[in-house]
């Protein structure tokens, strides 16, 4: 009877996540209003759409009114709050790194029987189990996702894998395996094959060639943005992104979005303080405490942080962290190609190679966030940090064009 083995990450909380699940939420619901914010702030102001979600409106500022009153009363540990707060995040955040580091995983197998049955197993590491069985020939295809990992209790994204998935007529998916590099997924669904005669796919994916989960027109270059440039010079193409200044809010709204929490929290620290002294002035007289005056400052003065060493200290942080994400977003993606290799740079430094003879499909991937997949036998480029997701598409299809050229 032969067997398929297979692994999916594993990411165990530990006893430690129940005790700090309180902030945990906290942290989730700053993090929800900030979104939120940004969503409204590029909706309404840059692009003129009104952010139709409503409720999710209302619910935000009920929870952030709430959370501002209670800073309000806890001013006086506000620094003790923001060490504690941080200290613990940090420390979640390693911990649920290194897990995924070393790779813990829980173990699947699957049996094929002469009888057309497969049997699925998925083992715990504390050697509990749980069994499921289906038919070969309910089998459709096999999937290949890219996927991010969440670990900790404050599930932050410590990775992403290319997960393995059995699509049955059912519309089921079950998950069987994940590994860290799309090569290498590839061959466990290669593998697989060999008991499954399905194609493989990767779902969210275009491209003209294998695995593509739909065809990617060519015919349609000339819509996309013209920031993504191909030249040739004697049997070698030049394929390269270009700024423009057009570029400048895109790229904005990349850096806040990538790394913009930590200056968020800053400044909303010093908002909720004044705004907790509004809301505590209007709730106050309702629980029989005498309400004083009411003061309200001028608009700086609501977004005016408290700068003590802590707050220092974290504002010169977001800030750095800031400048990195947004150098790395900005700095130009070149890609040289001739009959022989395939080189990548971003800016002089060059990041990867791979021969053009075993390039064996490029994809366009969509989910979880924008990617190109160069697909060799044993090894893989992704290019990724282009400025739009449109500049991914219009980037796809002149390197598809280049490698017609080049054939």
């Amino acid at each position: 009877m032969p067997m398929f083995r297979g692994k999916i990450i594993y990411q165990p909380l530990g006893f430690y996540g129940s005790l700090i699940s309180p902030l945990a939420i906290v942290k989730k619901t700053f993090k929800f209003i900030y979104d939120l914010l940004l969503q409204l702030i590029w909706s309404e102001l840059i692009q003129g759409k009104k952010f139709a979600n409503e409720i999710a409106s209302l619910l935000a500022f009920l929870v952030f009114s709430l959370l501002s009153w209670l800073f309000y009363y806890l001013q006086a540990y506000n620094q003790i709050i923001i060490i504690l707060f941080a200290t613990i995040w940090f420390v979640d955040y390693q911990i649920a790194k290194n897990q995924f580091m070393k790779n813990k995983h829980l173990s699947v197998t699957l049996d094929f029987t002469t009888e057309n049955t497969v049997i699925r197993q998925i083992q715990n590491p504390d050697g509990n189990s749980f069994k499921s069985e289906f038919l070969a020939s309910q089998v459709r295809q096999i999937y290949i996702s890219h996927q991010q990992i969440s670990g900790g209790a404050f599930q932050e994204v410590v990775g992403t894998v290319w997960q393995i998935e059995i699509n049955l007529e059912d519309g089921n998916n079950l998950l069987i395996d994940q590994q860290k590099k799309a090569f290498l997924a590839v061959k466990k669904a290669k593998l697989l094959t060999t008991y499954l005669d399905v194609p493989i796919i990767f779902i969210f994916s275009e491209g003209n060639g294998k695995y593509a989960a739909e065809n990617i027109n060519l015919e349609k270059l000339d819509s996309l943005p013209q920031t993504i440039k191909l030249h040739k010079k004697n049997d070698r193409l030049h394929l390269y992104s270009q700024w423009q200044i057009t570029n400048s809010w895109l790229l904005l709204k990349q850096i806040f979005e990538k790394s913009g929490f930590f200056l968020f929290l800053l400044i909303i620290n010093a908002f909720m303080l004044r705004f907790g002294a509004l809301v505590n002035g209007i709730v106050s007289p309702f629980f029989g405490v005498k309400g004083g005056v009411i003061y309200f400052p001028s608009i700086f003065e609501w977004f005016k942080p408290e700068l003590g060493l802590i707050q220092l200290l974290g504002l010169i942080f977001a800030i750095a962290v800031m400048i990195v994400k947004g150098a790395n977003l900005s700095r130009a993606k070149h890609i040289y190609l001739d009959k022989h290799e395939l080189k990548f740079f971003r800016d002089n430094q060059k990041l990867a190679q791979i021969k053009t003879e075993n390039i064996e499909t490029v994809l366009l991937i969509q989910e979880p966030f924008p990617l190109i997949l160069i697909l060799g036998d044993n090894q893989e480029l992704i290019i990724q940090d282009l400025q739009q997701e449109a500049e991914f598409k219009a980037f796809m299809l002149k390197l598809e064009q280049g490698r017609i050229e080049i054939k």
